[in-house]
């Protein structure tokens, strides 16, 4: 496993917007995004707004997509047929249930006491 060291500084920098106190172990969740992430949907969310059409029928929302899934594929080491970017956890928890359901004739799911609501419903 490749292990990176982010020094103290650089780990300001990038999660100093979270208030004094506070680290999030889960940065994409309840409004703690990375800097560049907050950056980026804002520009995204700029050019909706200016055009919605256009984004869509361009086909520039859909090279944006296929650009995040090859970085995405390229710092988890797996091929971008492997990726999949999904609007929340109970979509992925569907599409995994799915697909699981069809190749699997018994078997247990182990759920935490955590799950969310419309995951735990999936099941």
């Amino acid at each position: 496993i490749k292990q990176n060291r982010m020094s103290f500084r650089r780990c300001a920098t990038k999660f100093g917007h979270h208030a004094n106190g506070i680290a999030r172990l889960n940065h994409g969740s309840f409004g703690s995004p990375h800097p560049s992430t907050l950056e980026a949907t804002l520009e995204h969310y700029r050019e909706w707004l200016s055009q919605p059409d256009a984004l869509y029928f361009s086909g520039n929302l859909f090279k944006a997509i296929q650009k995040s899934e090859r970085k995405a594929a390229l710092a988890l080491d797996c091929q971008v047929e492997n990726i999949s970017f999904v609007e929340n956890a109970t979509t992925a928890t569907a599409i995994v249930l799915k697909r699981w359901k069809g190749q699997q004739k018994d078997g247990n799911i182990l759920a935490l006491s955590t799950i969310y609501g419309g995951c735990k419903r999936s099941l």
